[in-house]
């Protein structure tokens, strides 16, 4: 088994995919194809070496790709997939999210951190199902509370998506929970 550390770092599978690129490097369609691999590729060599399992908000011409003239730098977000989060009651997984930085000038040292992206963003992505556990607040993963509301969310009829107790879990304390979820709750029955 081999030991990779910052001496001896895995492959850089992100760079393998950009150099396959079917596009004129330099194009507007081969930025446009491969933007996500670029930054990857750039995180990877910053030292995270799991999987970025998105990078938001989205790069794209209308965005610049994520480049930031003033700084000289791509800025934005990546998530990644944590199984087990919650530890032994859950079956399923969640999402952490990471602040990334690539600078394009050699004199100031590109980087990765643990972060929260804005409250807005975290919506968007419980919208699609995508659990963001927030960094900088204690999530009680085993809290009885937020398990009951999990596992009623799957009994609603029609379903509620179990990322929207988390995030109203997120939001709350232990205290304000129920009154919050219960309030939630009704909000879904009513709409059905």
């Amino acid at each position: 088994m081999t030991v990779y550390s910052k001496q001896n770092p895995p492959p850089n599978q992100w760079v393998s995919l950009v150099k396959r690129s079917i596009h004129e490097p330099g194009t507007v369609e081969w930025l446009d194809s491969n933007i996500g691999n670029l930054l990857r590729a750039e995180i990877h060599a910053c030292g995270y070496w799991g999987n970025i399992d998105h990078i938001f908000t989205e790069p794209c011409q209308e965005n610049q790709w994520l480049y930031d003239p003033e700084t000289e730098s791509f800025t934005g977000y990546f998530i990644t997939q944590y199984e087990n989060l919650y530890g032994f009651w859950s079956h399923t997984y969640a999402y952490r999210s990471h602040f990334f930085q690539i600078f394009t000038t050699s004199e100031k040292r590109s980087y990765y951190t643990a972060g929260d992206p804005p409250q807005f963003l975290i919506d968007d992505l419980a919208d699609q199902g995508m659990e963001v556990v927030i960094w900088d607040k204690e999530l009680s993963k085993d809290h009885p509370l937020l398990q009951k509301a999990k596992a009623e969310c799957e009994a609603l009829d029609p379903p509620l998506n179990k990322s929207i107790a988390t995030r109203i879990w997120n939001k709350s304390t232990s205290e304000t929970f129920p009154s919050e979820w219960e309030a939630r709750k009704q909000k879904h029955l009513k709409q059905s």
